[in-house]
């Protein structure tokens, strides 16, 4: 909420939850967990040839980041990758 009036999402226009400061964008949930995992299914990409058959190990430390990254992992790879 800026000045007394809620910010829409740049792709459909529900409230925003957050702003990419480079683009500008504003976006919704569900237009920024698309954003997000786009993001990150792209660095996985730069950094691991998962087509191979590979553990993907994830240090995890509790907090908020390493969350994060293990959601991110089971929405790339599905619930149940072999």
């Amino acid at each position: 909420m800026i000045c007394g009036y809620m910010i829409s999402c740049s792709r459909c226009g529900k409230d925003a939850v957050t702003l990419i400061r480079y683009s500008g964008a504003h976006l919704c949930k569900r237009h920024f967990n698309e954003f997000f995992i786009k993001r990150i299914r792209k660095e996985i990409r730069w950094q691991v040839d998962l087509r191979q058959k590979r553990n993907i190990a994830v240090a995890v430390s509790g907090g908020k980041d390493s969350a994060a990254v293990l959601w991110s992992l089971k929405e790339i790879l599905g619930k149940n990758p072999e």
